[in-house]
């Protein structure tokens, strides 16, 4: 078994394995980086079975036949590192880091205030967000501006967020704390309000998905105001599934939806369960009869929609 762990120094080191699959596992994660991970295993592989080596059995140094069988046994576990251990422990290192970039505390500050923006939210909106955000410990965010600084008035254990706006991205990261996370999708050229110039085939990996690729655990809100928004919330609910048990826990606030029927296709898999006096933002929990095919459906009917 290859297990990852940082030493108190803050250094990557790998336990709980026999000295000569560390040594392998160690090649491994140099390969990795380096890109050359066959050449390297195969150089391994052949000096492991040629070295002399002290026989456990025998006490004699030399190629007995326990040797040979202990040799046999160790290219046999090279084979296995180039096509099982690899992608274990390279999901190990992931998970260490991913980890590591969430703030850890005991004690949560008490909601702040923020700056107002010019944008989309009224009061309305504004005292849902902040409900919803002062209730959870984490969040993301499909669209930056005003709900981000919420957020940060919050004090989110866990933030990560999304825009095709460049600019937008860059204040956000400005104004938050270090362990918050953004994302830049590159839909193109865009116009008001982000919204892409033309139809790449790229903009549904590049902002719908590739953001959550990195997420390696779901979060207790998702918040939908940017492009792509009935796509987004299928997303959302599919990021959450593949983390969460309890799928009634997770919440997706959508906004304006009052003002726009398409938005309304997300019910034929989620609920809205509270919304502001006007209407323009929800709050929404998966349906408990709900699949994720049902979801999925969805998607692929709107995953080209960018409003």
């Amino acid at each position: 078994m290859i297990r990852v762990t940082r030493d108190p120094q803050g250094s990557l080191a790998i336990s709980e394995i026999c000295t000569v699959t560390r040594k392998v596992s160690i090649i491994c994660l140099v390969a990795i980086i380096g890109g050359s991970l066959t050449l390297q295993l195969k150089m391994f592989a052949s000096t492991a079975y040629k070295s002399p080596r002290l026989c456990e059995s025998c006490h004699v140094s030399g190629n007995c036949k326990a040797e040979k069988q202990t040799a046999a046994q160790t290219l046999s576990k090279v084979g296995d590192v180039s096509t099982s251990s690899v992608p274990a422990l390279f999901d190990s290192v992931a998970h260490l880091e991913f980890e590591s970039s969430q703030k850890s505390y005991q004690d949560r500050n008490q909601m702040s205030t923020w700056e107002k923006g010019s944008g989309g939210l009224d009061d309305g909106d504004r005292n849902l967000v902040q409900k919803v955000y002062s209730e959870a410990k984490s969040a993301f965010e499909f669209g930056l501006g005003e709900s981000t600084r919420i957020a940060v008035a919050a004090d989110l254990q866990r933030f990560s967020g999304v825009d095709s706006d460049a600019h937008y991205v860059t204040d956000s990261r400005a104004s938050s704390p270090g362990h918050f996370k953004f994302y830049f999708a590159d839909l193109g050229n865009v116009g008001e309000w982000a919204n892409p110039l033309q139809v790449l085939a790229k903009q549904p990996m590049q902002y719908q998905l590739a953001p959550l690729l990195s997420e390696l655990d779901s979060f207790d809100v998702y918040l939908v105001d940017g492009r792509y928004r009935v796509a987004c919330v299928c997303v959302a609910f599919l990021h959450a599934s593949k983390y969460q048990e309890n799928k009634s826990s997770v919440s997706v606030l959508l906004h304006d939806y009052r003002e726009r029927p398409i938005y309304h296709a997300v019910e034929e898999f989620a609920s809205v369960i509270e919304t502001t006096p006007n209407g323009k933002l929800v709050r929404l929990q998966r349906k408990f009869n709900s699949t994720d095919e049902d979801i999925f459906n969805v998607w692929k009917r709107f995953r080209a929609v960018a409003e």
